[in-house]
């Protein structure tokens, strides 16, 4: 059975690995996000919720020619908001709208918000379609003890760590990647995971990092609705991915019990 058929617990960890969700949405240009009127609503807005603004999120772009790089084209994409905390931030573009956290509480939590940003980029700008939606959740394993590789195949799945005999699993290994990139229909899945082991002389655990990006590059028509189905749906696959990537071992050595 493929992991979007499965149907794993919803676990809370006592030493929680998860460092960051971001869910975000592109479209098509709306350039009345960039007015001073379309800000002052949105901060407005947020206010409640997201009271302190934050420094925008700027692009620089630099062109090459025979004769020389262009001058940089500084441009604003985005303007955010955050709690008082700054562990979660709304931000809005002309082209993008987000919400992340590095603090997780659970997905009803996280969705509300998520909903809450779409709909207020929606009405102020406009938006009639997007070009792309997706949900990652980056997730870095610390365990007090568990250094090498062979630590470490007592918590991670032998299905993310290879064979037995495969090379990643030569004790000598100091660090381990490896990225799967699936494709379900119209959306992608991409998984990176791998180790770093601590440097000799260094009393800090090694990481496992567990970092999973599902996303869908098509146009659609924009229906909030139908985007907070697709999340639903990616919250579902990235909760299985995860439950399989761990052994019954590795939930208890992270402290994991029913939500």
């Amino acid at each position: 059975m493929t992991f979007d058929q499965e149907v794993h617990p919803r676990l809370r960890f006592d030493r929680d690995p998860l460092r960051v969700v971001v869910a975000q949405v592109r479209f098509p240009t709306s350039h009345h996000l960039a007015t001073a009127d379309a800000q002052a609503a949105m901060q407005a807005a947020l206010a409640g919720s997201f009271p302190k603004p934050l420094a925008a999120i700027q692009e620089v772009t630099i062109g090459f020619t025979p004769q020389g790089p262009t001058t940089p084209h500084v441009a604003q994409s985005a303007i955010r908001f955050s709690d008082e905390s700054e562990e979660r931030i709304v931000s809005i573009g002309t082209e993008m709208a987000s919400f992340e956290t590095t603090r997780y509480t659970g997905w009803e939590v996280f969705r509300a918000d998520l909903r809450a940003t779409l709909e207020l980029a929606a009405r102020l700008g406009g938006i009639a379609e997007m070009s792309r939606f997706g949900l990652r959740y980056v997730d870095e394993l610390a365990i007090e003890g568990v250094r090498t590789i062979a630590d470490w195949s007592e918590i991670v799945a032998e299905s993310l760590l290879g064979a037995h005999d495969g090379l990643a699993r030569d004790p000598r290994v100091i660090k381990t990647a490896q990225r799967i990139s699936l494709r379900i229909d119209e959306d992608i899945v991409n998984l990176r995971q791998g180790f770093t082991e601590s440097p000799p002389g260094e009393d800090r655990q090694s990481v496992y990092l567990i970092d999973t990006d599902i996303f869908t590059t098509s146009q659609i028509p924009w229906d909030v609705d139908a985007l907070m189905a697709r999340a639903d749906r990616y919250h579902t696959w990235v909760t299985n991915i995860f439950g399989r990537s761990l052994t019954p071992t590795g939930v208890e050595r992270l402290g994991g019990r029913p939500r």
